[in-house]
């Protein structure tokens, strides 16, 4: 009948994936080549970086250093200037905060955090579950195209993606 054909139809309009689209496959392509390639890409299993960040609940600057190595292992500290370092770590299914262990809802949020940071790792690994968002605005105005990485469970990222240069500029889930 005509209203399972509806149901199918719009469900195949809700599960577009990269491998659909010729022109999603080279911007995945060019997103995967501009961090080095697939080979490269997989070869390095740990990250480390450090910088500023801002607190507007803190209305306060801080330093931050994060520390990466695949797959399930991640460590955070933040440190605002007059406040306690704040401090999440993964190990696994393990997680802390401030050195106490974290309830499932932080240690999914840790394992967010670790999975953002290696992004381009996990585009290469998901390619084929890749669902595409379609093109946005950015806050400056300028086009980038949001894709949906699904993850373990219900989790996913989003990442928004530069499509004249392949770079990944943004990140939530």
């Amino acid at each position: 009948p005509l209203k399972y054909a509806l149901f199918a139809a719009l469900t195949l309009l809700s599960s577009n994936t990269y491998s659909d689209d010729k022109a999603f496959n080279q911007l995945v392509d060019k997103t995967i080549a501009v961090y080095g390639g697939a080979a490269l890409i997989k070869q390095h299993s740990a990250l480390r970086e450090s910088g500023s960040t801002f607190s507007n609940s803190q209305n306060r600057s801080g330093s931050v250093l994060r520390a990466y190595q695949y797959p399930d292992r991640f460590h955070i500290e933040i440190h605002y200037e007059g406040a306690q370092t704040e401090s999440r770590i993964l190990n696994g299914d393990k997680a802390w905060k401030d050195g106490r262990p974290a309830m499932p809802p932080m240690r999914a949020a840790i394992l967010l955090q670790a999975t953002r940071i290696d992004l381009p790792r996990v585009l290469v690994e998901r390619r084929g579950q890749v669902r595409d968002l379609g093109e946005i605005k950015a806050e400056d105005g300028k086009p980038r195209h949001a894709v949906e990485i699904p993850l373990d469970g219900d989790m996913k990222v989003i990442a928004e993606i530069d499509p004249g240069n392949g770079h990944i500029l943004k990140s939530r889930g």
